[in-house]
């Protein structure tokens, strides 16, 4: 499939960008091609990008005024098998352009908690590349942990990451200046609506 792995980015107590970072592999415990292929976990939007036919620019839209925008849950999918009507993710640019945020809301992954269910997972899409195999696909995926050092490692690798969402009521600044988000009260469990800031 030309796909890398789902990664993560783990910088421990610092911001990402802040020189103590590394990318962590296999670190997405949520998504195929990450620790999730062991528990079948469905593809990251930013990979399901990568085939034809499976999501549209206008099912994932490039963000770029501030406001408040709807996110239907991307694993609850249509009768007919097509995704949910509406956006299912949102992408943002970071304040330096080379980086691209990627919002997904999951609602049925249950394998490690429900907490998917109350916010929404930020993947990374083009930090810290490093990958000299042109076979590959462009970009690759790291997930950002926002409840940082919340689990102990100790028995498995990406234990720290099965709690990564961005909750409800809770917000994560763009350390390239560009952007804040804020999840706000959902109004079914299908439905997540995101605050997007952008800076000028």
């Amino acid at each position: 499939m030309g796909l890398r792995n789902s990664m993560s980015v783990e910088a421990g107590n610092h911001v990402i960008n802040s020189g103590n970072d590394s990318i962590r592999n296999y670190g997405n415990p949520h998504a195929m091609m990450g620790m999730g292929a062991h528990t079948l976990e469905e593809y990251n939007l930013i990979y399901k990008s990568y085939f034809k036919g499976w999501l549209t620019d206008e099912e994932v839209p490039l963000i770029s005024s501030s406001g408040t925008y709807r996110i239907y849950a991307f694993d609850h999918g249509s009768s007919a098998g097509t995704n949910a009507l509406g956006s299912i993710g949102m992408r943002l640019k970071s304040g330096n352009g080379d980086y691209t945020y990627w919002l997904e809301y999951r609602t049925t992954n249950y394998t490690y908690n429900t907490n998917t269910k109350n916010g929404v997972l930020v993947n990374l899409k083009g930090y810290m590349e490093n990958e000299p195999q042109p076979s590959f696909r462009n970009h690759r995926s790291a997930l950002l942990d926002m409840t940082p050092n919340s689990k102990d490692n100790s028995r498995w690798a990406q234990e720290d990451e099965t709690d990564a969402e961005l909750a409800i009521g809770k917000s994560f600044t763009d350390p390239w200046n560009s952007l804040g988000s804020r999840q706000l009260p959902k109004e079914d469990k299908r439905i997540l609506q995101v605050r997007g800031l952008m800076s000028n």
